[in-house]
């Protein structure tokens, strides 16, 4: 139920707002179905598909000095990304560590925006084409949402990790997180301390799918998401969903929905951010 009411809420603070949602976690222990770890809009997708140096830049300046402005501030602060795009982001800290932190945006500068407490030493020659929304009118109100958003979230994570897992909640959790790797049927038999026979037939039991049907099953369902949020192409979508390549990806989707994947894109494509 928490989970329902924190979606919810994350949908509303993204419209209200005219941003995205997504979060890093440092402890690599998150409920990712609540939210993406990278961020999967438009504008980020975009510049990262048409300048590919760029994803590392963005990886090493929020791993590094993104972190440390954090646990030196230990509060909320907006940041200017190597692509030119302001963020807000809010820390999450457990128990006195800073376990990890939520974003919100992009945004563009295009009116007067909030002291920027970090900013990323390299960025683009070029003005992107496409720029995202501005700042909300409401700063305070827009950082209120975000705050109490970052703390539902810890609250939801923390709960979720004191309860006891069930071996189908055990596999859901594993191929949730690991579906885009190279994982076969011995990854889920080690996992769970079977024969490889013995964990087809509990996967079966608990399922009621075989296990490469299962993991197909949770590598589309990443792949649509892709297809309708980001700006990735089909080819690169099919390799961060898994897919040995993006004919294989094509012939898998089409005999799966019906449609090809350009197709799907064209027809659920999020128009709203």
């Amino acid at each position: 139920m928490e989970k329902e009411v924190f979606l919810k809420a994350k949908n509303i603070f993204e419209k209200r707002f005219n941003c995205s949602l997504c979060r890093h976690d440092y402890e690599r222990k998150a409920n990712l179905e609540l939210l993406p770890d990278y961020h999967l809009n438009p504008f980020c997708t975009g510049i990262k598909k048409s300048e590919r140096p760029i994803h590392a830049k963005c990886v090493q300046f929020d791993q590094n000095l993104l972190q440390q402005q954090l646990l030196r501030n230990r509060k909320t602060l907006f940041k200017r990304c190597p692509a030119g795009f302001i963020e807000c982001v809010f820390p999450i800290f457990r128990e006195g560590l800073l376990a990890g932190c939520l974003f919100a945006g992009p945004f563009s500068d295009r009116k007067k925006p909030p002291e920027l407490e970090i900013s990323a030493d390299w960025k683009l020659d070029r003005k992107p084409d496409n720029l995202p929304p501005e700042l909300p009118d409401d700063l305070d109100e827009f950082l209120a949402w975000g705050e109490l958003l970052a703390a539902a979230l810890l609250a939801v994570d923390s709960r979720r990790r004191d309860l006891p897992g069930s071996v189908k909640e055990l596999i859901h959790e594993f191929l949730k997180n690991n579906y885009q790797k190279n994982i076969g049927l011995n990854d889920i038999a080690e996992l769970l301390s079977l024969t490889s026979a013995r964990a087809s037939d509990r996967i079966q039991r608990e399922f009621g799918q075989r296990f490469c049907v299962l993991l197909k099953k949770y590598r589309l369902e990443a792949a649509c998401k892709l297809l309708k949020n980001s700006g990735f192409s089909v080819e690169d979508i099919a390799r961060r969903s898994g897919f040995k390549s993006g004919a294989y990806f094509h012939r898998v989707f089409h005999r799966e929905f019906n449609i090809t994947p350009q197709e799907y894109r064209q027809k659920n494509r999020k128009n709203d951010v």
